[in-house]
Parts: structure tokens; sequence; C-alpha cells
């Protein structure tokens, strides 16, 4: 089991906040695509895109440990509430 360095607990922070920050935005775009009722293309394809980046995301923080995962998992939520914020929900 390998130590994070602080610079390593920052970097994982700041890819789960970046990572959030692209997830939530394109799920709030997915939220008025259905709204506006537009076609089903690209809104499967939002889904998608969505859930590859995620998971991809996640796999890479999961291959530096537990804890890099847990600092990303901190940061992808606290893009969520900031995203939140910024549209007003």
């Amino acid at each position: 089991m390998t130590m994070l360095s602080p610079l390593s607990w920052g970097i994982s922070l700041a890819v789960g906040f970046a990572i959030g920050l692209i997830y939530f935005g394109l799920l709030y775009r997915t939220v008025q695509m259905h709204l506006s009722e537009g076609p089903a293309l690209p809104i499967i394809g939002l889904y998608v895109l969505r859930f590859v980046l995620i998971g991809l995301v996640f796999w890479l923080l999961v291959q530096h440990g537990a804890l890099s995962l847990l600092l990303g998992f901190g940061g992808f939520l606290m893009a969520r509430f900031a995203v939140r914020r910024f549209v007003g929900a």
C-alpha cells in the first residue's frame, strides 16, 4: 500500500471536481434537451458519454488507491453542489 503525498491529494480532489463539473454540466444539458423534446439520439449519446467518462476517471483514480478514489469522489460531490448553485436548482 502506498501513501499519497499532499500534492496527490490535491490532484485527486481537482480531478474529481473537474470531472464533476463536466458530468453535471452534461446532465444539465441532457435535462434541457429532454424538456425541449429534442431528438433522442443526442440525448442517448450524452447518457453514454457521461457514464463512460465517469467510469473511466474513477477507474483511473482507483488505480492509485482507495484514498485517491475517495478524494476524487469528494471533489465530484463538491462539483455537484457548485453546479446546482450555478444553475439555481
